[in-house]
C-alpha cells in the first residue's frame, strides 16, 4: 500500500530541499532582469512610449521561434509601463488574450469587455452586439489601451473580421485610445495578413532571434538562483539543458522545463542535487509519447476495438495499392 503521508512530506519537509521558489523556473514567470533581450525590450518601449506623453502609440508584431522571449518581454515592457504611467496619473490599461484559448470573436470581445470590468454572458449575444458594448464602455472615460494578442495567427484562421474591427476602432473613439501588439510564433505570418488591415497591424515590427545555447546557459543560471536553493544545481546541469534547448530553435521555455523538471526528478530521488543526469531524466519525460502512454492504459475492450479500426484501415489502403499496381 503507499504510504501518501510519507510522499506528501517529502515536499512540506524535505531532507535536502530542492527548491527555492519553483514557480520562478516557469516560462509564465517575469523576472526583474530579461538577459538578452536589452534590443527588444528598448524597442518595444520606444513603440509604447507615446503613451506618457497622452499620446496614441502605433501598433506593434512581434514575430520569432517559440520561447525566444517574445511574450515576457510584452510583460516586462508593459508592467513597467504601467507602473510608470501610474505614477504619472495617466490612466493605462491593457488586456492579454491568449488566442490559443482565446480564439473566436466572440470570446475575444467578452475578454476585452472584462478587461473594462463588464461581465457578459458566455453565449446568447450577437457578437456585434459585445463589441458595441465594449466600445461604449471603453469610451466612458480619458485612457489608452493596449491590446495584447498573442498566438494572433491563431485566432486569424479561424477570424478576420476581429481584427480588422480592432485596427479600425481609433477612428469612433473620443475619448480613449487603443493600441494593438500582435504576437506569433509563424515567421512568414505577415505574408497571409489580410491587405486590408495589414499596414495597419504592422505598422512596427520587431523580430526576435533564437537563443544560443551560451545566452541560456545565462538565463538558467540566473533562474537558478532565485529557484533553487544556493549550491544545488551543478553547472554541467545548466548547460546540459542550455545545450538540449539551444539544438530546439534557441527555445528558452524548453531549457526551464527541462531544468524545472530535473529538479523535480532530484526532489523525488531525495538526491540534494541536481545533475546532468536528472536533467537527461528530465528530458525524457518531458518527451513522453502521450498517446503512447494513452494507448497502453487502454482497456483491452477498447484496443480490441482500435486493432479491429486500424486492419480495416489497413486493408483498404492495401486494396487501393494494388488497384494502382494494376494500373
Amino acid at each position: 500500500m503507499v504510504n501518501l503521508d510519507e510522499i506528501f512530506d517529502r515536499f512540506h519537509a524535505p531532507s535536502k530541499p530542492i527548491f527555492k521558489d519553483r514557480d520562478t523556473l516557469r516560462a509564465t514567470y517575469v523576472p526583474d532582469n530579461l538577459p538578452h533581450r536589452d534590443k527588444e525590450i528598448k524597442s518595444l518601449a520606444i513603440i509604447l512610449g507615446p503613451i506618457v506623453a497622452g499620446g496614441t502609440p502605433s501598433n506593434a508584431f512581434l514575430y520569432g521561434k517559440p520561447g525566444g522571449g517574445k511574450t515576457v518581454v510584452t510583460k516586462y515592457v508593459i508592467n513597467h509601463l504601467h507602473t510608470k504611467a501610474n505614477s504619472l496619473d495617466i490612466n493605462f490599461e491593457f488586456a492579454f488574450i491568449n488566442c490559443q484559448m482565446v480564439d473566436t470573436a466572440y470570446r475575444v470581445y467578452a475578454a476585452l469587455c472584462d478587461s473594462v470590468g463588464v461581465n457578459v454572458p458566455i453565449t446568447g449575444l450577437a457578437t456585434d452586439k459585445i463589441f458595441d458594448i465594449f466600445c461604449k464602455e471603453l469610451d466612458t472615460k480619458e485612457r489608452v489601451l493596449t491590446i495584447v494578442l498573442d498566438e494572433i495567427d491563431l485566432l486569424m484562421k479561424k477570424d478576420t473580421k476581429t481584427l480588422y474591427s480592432l485596427t479600425r476602432m481609433n477612428s469612433d473613439l473620443k475619448n480613449s485610445k487603443v493600441s494593438l501588439i500582435g504576437i506569433t510564433n509563424n515567421v512568414n505570418f505577415k505574408e497571409t495578413v489580410d491587405p486590408r488591415i495589414k499596414s495597419t497591424l504592422t505598422e512596427q515590427e520587431i523580430v526576435f532571434a533564437p537563443y544560443t545555447a551560451t545566452q541560456l546557459k545565462d538565463i538558467l543560471q540566473e533562474r537558478a538562483e532565485i529557484g533553487f536553493e544556493n549550491n544545488v544545481v551543478e553547472t554541467s546541469a545548466i548547460e546540459k539543458a542550455s545545450a538540449l534547448a539551444a539544438s530546439e530553435h534557441g527555445d528558452a521555455r524548453r531549457a526551464l522545463d527541462l531544468i524545472r523538471v530535473a529538479g523535480e526528478v532530484a526532489e523525488a530521488n531525495q538526491d540534494g542535487k541536481v545533475m546532468v543526469d536528472h536533467v537527461n531524466k528530465a528530458s525524457q519525460v518531458i518527451e513522453t509519447d502521450t498517446v503512447a502512454e494513452v494507448l497502453i492504459s487502454l482497456p483491452i475492450h477498447s484496443k480490441t476495438v482500435l486493432f479491429s479500426i486500424t486492419s480495416l484501415e489497413m486493408e483498404r489502403w492495401q486494396k487501393d495499392k494494388r488497384k494502382d499496381n494494376d494500373v
